[in-house]
């Protein structure tokens, strides 16, 4: 069964690796089943297993719906190695923001603060990070399709100006009482902008109803992987100037 299309990331055989197939292989012990079947879900070899083609998991995925594992996929928590690679790919592109002290509030806490100047990174917040690593993974016939989230901030914001810089289309599904600001800086930044009801229901269904209709990738502001590590990227930084 061809999966390739439901997940659109580079990265998407080592997700597989670690933990999906693994995930599996369990779901396939009460499964009903040729045995045969069950020992190919099962098999703990991954060497053969190419990313973004047809996984030979027979009819154990033909039974779970493509959606269901995009969204298991997405759940799987980002490693340290993941926000390496996120500061890889954010080099050059991302600010290295400032860290600056306050004498005044030091003594006010009776501890040494430190402040990471994200207000200084693209788009006035450290959301751009998280965006951009996000849409730099997604393979080229994903790209084609353009992304898409919900967000009435920074978020908002930080994707469109990353599916610009990357040349794709960024749809943004806003709530009719966002910030006039907010929506001027999705438009300034190219994204495509449709308004919604002042729900997270509404913002939900109809981010869902677009990427069904475009094929679009969902960027979620925060239940992502790439976009938890390009987030990472700031403490990582914060750590490395402050040891």
């Amino acid at each position: 069964m061809e999966i390739g299309g439901f997940a659109g990331t580079r990265t998407l055989n080592q997700l597989i690796k670690s933990q999906l197939l693994y995930q599996l292989s369990y779901e396939a012990k009460s499964w009903n089943g040729p045995a045969s079947e069950r020992r190919l879900a099962c098999q703990p070899s991954f060497d053969s297993v190419p990313p973004r083609a047809s996984l030979p998991f027979g009819l154990l995925l033909q039974a779970l719906e493509p959606k269901l594992l995009f969204d298991f996929v997405n759940l799987l928590p980002p490693t340290f190695q993941d926000v390496l690679n996120a500061q890889t790919t954010l080099s050059g592109v991302a600010n290295r923001t400032l860290v600056m002290r306050s004498r005044t509030l030091d003594s006010m806490s009776g501890a040494r603060l430190f402040f990471k100047c994200e207000n200084f990174q693209r788009v006035g917040a450290f959301k751009f990070r998280g965006a951009y690593n996000a849409v730099s993974n997604l393979d080229a016939v994903a790209a084609a399709n353009g992304v898409v989230t919900h967000s009435s901030g920074n978020h908002a914001a930080a994707l469109a100006l990353a599916a610009k810089l990357r040349g794709i289309r960024a749809t943004i599904v806003v709530p009719r009482d966002a910030s006039r600001v907010k929506v001027a800086a999705i438009e300034r930044y190219g994204g495509l902008f449709e308004f919604c009801d002042p729900t997270i229901a509404s913002r939900e269904s109809t981010a869902e109803r677009i990427r069904k209709e475009t094929g679009a990738t969902l960027i979620h502001p925060y239940n992502n992987p790439f976009v938890i590590a390009g987030q990472g990227t700031a403490a990582l930084e914060l750590l490395e100037d402050m040891p």
